[in-house]
């Protein structure tokens, strides 16, 4: 049973997202649909950047939306108020992640971190390869993974890096972490390959 319908101004290519009784669609178009999830009413809608590929982060109340012309929108999630804005980045089409008060995201062959709340930089790392899996954080690190096949694991308060893990092709999908003390990668070979990781 079809219990609402929401008309939106094009497709959703992102993940919906969940925040207590809101529900948050960006559509490719970079319109941000906030809807009361019991009864589909539009609580509000914002403007984000063109071209919203990626799934937007919630963290600390805050919504950071990444578009691949190089913007990052982040939104009040009650109110749809626009807190800050950061432009100039390159094309950003992985989702980020957010851990210890900062969002991470990656462009390219660098690696950032902004703080959530005010949007200022405080940190970054530039890779030797091209970043090509979804980023992922857990257990105060943050994964990223690269098109040589590695993935580097940095801590999340300096994006200091603390060790790698290598294989063979390109990491696609995000990390995951089980509470055994593994990191769990995917491959580009079709390889799902697990990773004791040690802080």
């Amino acid at each position: 049973q079809i219990r609402f319908n929401v008309d939106l101004d094009g497709p959703v290519r992102a993940d919906l997202l969940q925040s207590g009784q809101k529900i948050i669609a960006v559509t490719t178009q970079g319109s941000v649909f906030c809807v009361d999830a019991s009864k589909g009413a539009v609580l509000w809608q914002a403007k984000s950047g063109q071209g919203v590929f990626c799934t937007p982060v919630i963290a600390g109340g805050k919504l950071a939306v990444l578009s691949d012309e190089g913007r990052i929108t982040v939104f009040d999630v009650e109110n749809g108020k626009k807190t800050w804005e950061e432009h100039g980045l390159g094309t950003l089409i992985l989702t980020p992640t957010a851990a210890a008060g900062g969002l991470f995201v990656s462009d390219h062959k660098t690696l950032y971190k902004f703080d959530m709340a005010s949007g200022k930089r405080l940190a970054e790392f530039k890779s030797d390869s091209t970043w090509s899996s979804h980023l992922s954080s857990g257990d105060g690190m943050v994964f990223a993974g690269d098109r040589s096949g590695l993935i580097q694991v940095f801590d999340d308060k300096e994006l200091r890096p603390m060790f790698r893990l290598r294989s063979t092709k390109a990491a696609l999908a995000p990390m995951v972490l089980g509470k055994s003390g593994q990191a769990v990668a995917a491959f580009e070979d079709r390889l799902v390959q697990g990773f004791l990781h040690l802080k």
